[in-house]
This record gives structure tokens, C-alpha cells and sequence, in this order.
């Protein structure tokens, strides 16, 4: 089995415009940011990425893909010099029927006029 130097779970802070992404990660914490930081000073080798469901991160990863500082793995992720970064989003899930309904356990759908909404 091989052995990893990891960290699966680094917010986005804001965008390189300084559009907010992440509202109480730090400024500083852009993609590219997280990436070259990583790789270059902390020498990790794989960074999970939270928050890449942003339209405006996701501009930003295809702009270094297409300067080709960064390049797109085969099999998954992306490359950045020594350091494969694996894009994330923070899915919340919620039950779709809520527990107040007598039925919410049975729930697969909302039927019309169900009080649990």
C-alpha cells in the first residue's frame, strides 16, 4: 500500500477577483493559492478541494488547465507540479419528507399537500 502526506478537506475562501466562496475561510485562500502552497512550501502530495461547484472557481480551473499550469489527470483530479488536487463540494442533505409527517419514514417523494413540507 502506498503512503500519502494528505489533507481531503481545504475551503475555498474567495476567488482570485475576491468574490467570497467559502465567507469565513481567509482571502488568501484561492485555488491557485491552496495549490501552489501545497505543493511548493508544504511539499503535499494530495489536497482534497472543497467548493469547487463555484462557477467562478471553476472559470478559474479551466484557465490553468488551458495555460497549461495545471493538467487534468486520466484517472481523476488534477495536477499542480508534485501535488494532485482533488476537486470537492459540500453536498448538505436533508430528509425530503421532515419528521413531523406520520409517514416520513416511508417518504420517497412529496405527494401533493403533504404536511411535511
Amino acid at each position: 500500500m502506498n503512503e500519502y502526506f494528505a489533507d481531503l478537506h481545504i475551503h475555498i475562501g474567495r476567488t482570485e477577483k475576491g468574490e467570497p466562496v467559502k465567507i469565513s475561510g481567509s482571502r488568501d485562500l484561492t485555488f491557485y493559492n491552496i495549490a501552489r502552497e501545497s505543493s511548493e512550501r508544504k511539499g503535499i502530495e494530495m489536497i482534497g478541494i472543497i467548493d469547487c461547484q463555484s462557477p467562478a472557481v471553476q472559470d478559474e480551473i479551466v484557465a490553468y488547465l488551458d495555460k497549461g499550469e495545471m493538467a487534468e489527470l486520466e484517472g481523476g483530479g488534477i495536477r499542480y507540479h508534485r501535488t494532485t488536487v482533488l476537486l470537492g463540494s459540500r453536498v448538505w442533505a436533508r430528509p425530503i419528507c421532515s419528521s413531523s409527517c406520520p409517514r416520513w419514514r416511508q417518504c420517497k417523494i412529496l405527494p401533493p399537500g403533504c404536511p411535511g413540507i
